[in-house]
C-alpha cells in the first residue's frame, strides 16, 4: 500500500474582498469598489489540496460543519481524491470562517477570524490516531492548534517513528510552546514570524543576514531544519543534520493574491523532501507553487483544475 502524507490542520471558508485598482487606491475609511466571493480555506485544507494537486496520495484530519458548506468543502477535496474518513462534522464551529479585505495590489490590509472549536479534533486523534499513523510516511502539522493536540500528534508520531513537518497558523502555540519545535524534522515560517519566535530583529535583514540568524538560531534551539520565506525577496533554508543551507530568490509574478501563498510553499517544499530531493530543490518547488498561488484569487492553484 502506498504511503499517504497525514495532514492535520483547521478547515476554514475565506470571505474575500478585493479592491477593484481601476477604482484608484483602497481607502481603509472610505467606499471601496471591488469584488467579494467565498473560497475554500484553512492551513490544513489549502496544504491537503495543494498536496493531492502535486499528485501525493493525502489523508485530511480536520473538522467541518455539518451543513451544506462544510458537505461543499468535503467535496472539492474527495474530488481531489483526499482521504477524508478522519474528517469529522460538527452541527456548530466545526470549521472556521476569515474575512479579508485586500487592497488593489493584492496585499492584505485587514482580516477577521472566527476560529473553529478543536476538541473534536482531538477526539478524532485519541480514537484514531494509530490507524492514522500507521498508514502515513509524514505528518504535516498546522501547529498552532492546542497544546494538547500537538502533543497527541509528537507522541503519535515517535511511537509510530514518523517524522512530523510544520507551519504556523497565528503562532499561539508556537509562542507558547517553542520547544514543540525540537520534535520537528522541519519546521516552514515567514521572516516576521521568524523574528517573533525567536526574538531577534527580523525585518529588513538581507537574504544573507536572514540566513546567518537563521543558522544561529537553528543550533541554539537544537532544531533539525528551519525554512524561511521572505515574499519576495524568496526563502532562506538550513538543515543541521546535513549542513545544507542557502537561498533561494523568488520567482517574478504578478500578485493577484497572497492568501495561501505560505500554504502553497510548504506543500510543493514538503512533496520535494519526499520525492527525495535536495532541500534546495525542495525550496525551489515551494516557491514555484507559491508564485502559481499568488496569481490567484483562490488559496491554491489547483483549486480550479
Amino acid at each position: 500500500m502506498e504511503k499517504e502524507v497525514v495532514v492535520i490542520g483547521t478547515t476554514f471558508v475565506d470571505c474575500k474582498g478585493m479592491a477593484d485598482g481601476k477604482n484608484g487606491k483602497y481607502l481603509a475609511t472610505g467606499r471601496n469598489i471591488g469584488k467579494i466571493q467565498f473560497v475554500h480555506g484553512g492551513v490544513g485544507r489549502n496544504v491537503a489540496e495543494n498536496l493531492a494537486g502535486l499528485g501525493q496520495s493525502v489523508i485530511f484530519v480536520s473538522t467541518v460543519d455539518d451543513s451544506a458548506l462544510g458537505q461543499e468543502v468535503l467535496e472539492r477535496l474527495v474530488r481531489r481524491d483526499v482521504d477524508v474518513d478522519f474528517v469529522a462534522k460538527e452541527k456548530e464551529r466545526g470549521m472556521g470562517l476569515w474575512m479579508v479585505i485586500l487592497d488593489e495590489k493584492g496585499e492584505q490590509v485587514g482580516s477577521l477570524s472566527h476560529v473553529p472549536q478543536l476538541d473534536l479534533l482531538e477526539d478524532v486523534l485519541d480514537q484514531y490516531g494509530a490507524k492514522i499513523m500507521q498508514r502515513a510516511s509524514c505528518v504535516a502539522l498546522e501547529i498552532d492548534l492546542t497544546e494538547s493536540i500537538a502533543q497527541k500528534v509528537f507522541d503519535l508520531a515517535q511511537k509510530y517513528r514518523k517524522p512530523v513537518y510544520a507551519l504556523p497558523g497565528n503562532l499561539s502555540i508556537a509562542l507558547a510552546r517553542p520547544d514543540f519545535l525540537t520534535h520537528l524534522a522541519g519546521f516552514v515560517c515567514n521572516h516576521v514570524e521568524v523574528g517573533r519566535l525567536f526574538q531577534f530583529d527580523s525585518i529588513g535583514l538581507s537574504p544573507e543576514e536572514l540566513l546567518e540568524q537563521v543558522g544561529v538560531q537553528v543550533k541554539k534551539h537544537r532544531l533539525s531544519m528551519l525554512v524561511v520565506t521572505m515574499g519576495a525577496s524568496g526563502a532562506v533554508y538550513y538543515d543541521a543534520r546535513t549542513g545544507e543551507k542557502g537561498y533561494v530568490p523568488a520567482i517574478p509574478t504578478k500578485v493577484k493574491d497572497v492568501s495561501g501563498a505560505g500554504d502553497a510553499f510548504f506543500s510543493g517544499m514538503l512533496q520535494g523532501i519526499l520525492q527525495g530531493g535536495t532541500l534546495r530543490e525542495a525550496v525551489e518547488r515551494g516557491t514555484q507553487l507559491a508564485s502559481r498561488t499568488i496569481q490567484t484569487s483562490e488559496n491554491s492553484s489547483y483549486a480550479s483544475d
